[in-house]
């Protein structure tokens, strides 16, 4: 397992220990051949994108229990 030390755009640094497999669905996600280097920007887009899928749906789910509740 490799540790890799990313540094953001807006300031601080995102620690990320990446296994074969995590690097594999990055790679996937970005539409890369096994032969294409996976770089942080591409780590870095796979968990700003992960998160605002979860939390976008969170949110929606949240939204959609208070309409119903109002009801």
């Amino acid at each position: 397992m490799e540790k890799k030390i990313i540094d953001l755009p807006r300031g601080g640094q995102l620690e990320v220990k990446c296994t074969d497999q995590f690097l594999e669905v990055v790679r996937q996600s970005q539409n890369k051949d096994s032969v294409d280097e996976i770089t942080d920007s591409d780590i870095r887009y796979f968990i700003h994108d992960a998160f605002k899928i979860a939390v976008d749906k969170a949110e929606n789910e949240i939204t959609i229990n208070e309409f119903t509740s109002d009801c």
